[in-house]
C-alpha cells in the first residue's frame, strides 16, 4: 500500500523526525586587530583561535600592552579567528650575541621572516632573536661539536636533551668532511617564556658545520639554514662563533678535498643581550598595520577592531580610517570602536 503525507488511511500516521545529534556547524566571524605586544612577527597577519593562541605567538601581557591583549583575548571568547598584527616602534630591537669576533654590535630590528630574508648581514651579529622586545634577552644558545672521543658531549650540561653525541653523516663522510656533526639548543635562560630557569625551549640533533650537507630525504643538514626555516626564537647570521669560523664552519664539502672542523672548544653557551621593547604605538603604527587588511582578495575579515587611542583626535584619525577601508575598499566588514581612554 502507498503511504502519502497526508496519509489517506487513518491508521497510518507519517513523521519524520531528525536523529542526529551533531550540532550544525556555523560559520564564525572573523576581526582584525593591530596592537602592541611582547613577542612575534611584527607587521604580519597572524591567525590566531584561542587566547592560548595568543600567548604562544605573542606571549603574556604586561603593564604597557594589557588593553591591546585583553582586547584581543575577549574577542577570542566570542569568536575563534582572529588575525591579530603585532606593531612596533622603531625603538623596538631584537637582542644578540655580544662580543663575537668580527660582529657588529650595533642594535637592529627585524620585524618578520620576509624581513629578515631582504637583510644583508655582511658585519652583522651571529646569533639574533627572532623577533624585537627585551623578553629575547631571556634567551641562549648552547652548542657542542662533534670530537673524536666525545668527551664534550659527554660533560655538555644539555646532553640528554639529545639521543647520542654529534656525528659526522653519510653524506658528509662520502665528502672527506671528519668532524662536522653539531647538537644546538636554545634555552629559556631567565625563564621569562616558561617561567623556569634554563628550559629547553628547542633541540637540533645532527646537524652540519657544512654548508652544502643534506639529509637522507634531500633536505638541507646545514645548521643555519635549518635554524632560520624552523626556529621560533632565534636566527643565525652569516657570521658565526669565532671558534667556528677558525674552524672552517659554512665551507662546503667536495669530494677529494679534506676539510677537519676541528674545534678547539667543542661546547660553548651563548646569551642574548640589548632587546628592547616598543615605545607605546601612535597613529603611525596603528595606521601601517590596518593597512595589511585593506586588499579582499588576500584576507576575510568581518570586522576592524579600533584600537583605544588616548586622545580624541588620535582616535579620530584611526577610527577615520578604518572607516574609509570598510567603506571604500572592503565593503564587506564593520568598524568597531569606543571612545578614547581620555573622554571615559
Amino acid at each position: 500500500m502507498a503511504l502519502f503525507t497526508p496519509s489517506q488511511s487513518p491508521a497510518v500516521v507519517v513523521k519524520e523526525i531528525d536523529l542526529t545529534g551533531g550540532v550544525p556547524n556555523v560559520q564564525t566571524s572573523t576581526g582584525a586587530i593591530v596592537g602592541k605586544f611582547r613577542w612575534g612577527p611584527v607587521r604580519e597577519r597572524t591567525l590566531v583561535s584561542n587566547e592560548a593562541n595568543l600567548i604562544d605567538t605573542f606571549s603574556t601581557p604586561d603593564t604597557t600592552n594589557n588593553i591591546d591583549f585583553h582586547a584581543a583575548s575577549y574577542f577570542l571568547r566570542y569568536s575563534q579567528s582572529l588575525y591579530v598584527v603585532r606593531e612596533a616602534s622603531t625603538a623596538a630591537k631584537n637582542a644578540q650575541v655580544i662580543g663575537i669576533i668580527g660582529a657588529s654590535t650595533a642594535p637592529i630590528q627585524i620585524r618578520n621572516k620576509t624581513h629578515f630574508d631582504v637583510l644583508s648581514f655582511a658585519s652583522g651579529e651571529a646569533y639574533l632573536a627572532r623577533f624585537p622586545g627585551d623578553l629575547g634577552n631571556s634567551l641562549q644558545v648552547q652548542y657542542c661539536v662533534q670530537d673524536s672521543a666525545s668527551a664534550g658531549f659527554a660533560s655538555w650540561s644539555l646532553a640528554s636533551a639529545f639521543d647520542a653525541a654529534p656525528t659526522t653523516s653519510v653524506f658528509d663522510s662520502d665528502r672527506n668532511g671528519v668532524n662536522t656533526g653539531i647538537h644546538l639548543a636554545v634555552v629559556d635562560e631567565d625563564g621569562l617564556f616558561t617561567g623556569t630557569k634554563g628550559q629547553v625551549l628547542e633541540a637540533y640533533p645532527f646537524l652540519s658545520l657544512a654548508s652544502n650537507s643534506k639529509n637522507e630525504d634531500g633536505s638541507t643538514a646545514y645548521f643555519k639554514d635549518v635554524i632560520n626555516e624552523r626556529s621560533n626564537f632565534i636566527y643565525v647570521t652569516n657570521q658565526f662563533d669565532s671558534d667556528l669560523t677558525s674552524a672552517n664552519a659554512g665551507a662546503a664539502l667536495t669530494p677529494g678535498t679534506e676539510i677537519i672542523f676541528n674545534v678547539g672548544t667543542n661546547q660553548k653557551a651563548k646569551s642574548f643581550t640589548g632587546g628592547i621593547d616598543s615605545a607605546a604605538l601612535g597613529t603611525t603604527e596603528f595606521l601601517n598595520g590596518f593597512d595589511l587588511f585593506e586588499d579582499t582578495e588576500q584576507v576575510e575579515v568581518d570586522f576592524l577592531i579600533a584600537p583605544g587611542m588616548t586622545t580624541s583626535v588620535d582616535q579620530s584619525t584611526v577610527v577615520n580610517d578604518l572607516v574609509s577601508t570598510a567603506q571604500s575598499l572592503r565593503k564587506d566588514c564593520i568598524v568597531v570602536t569606543s571612545p578614547a581612554r581620555n573622554d571615559v
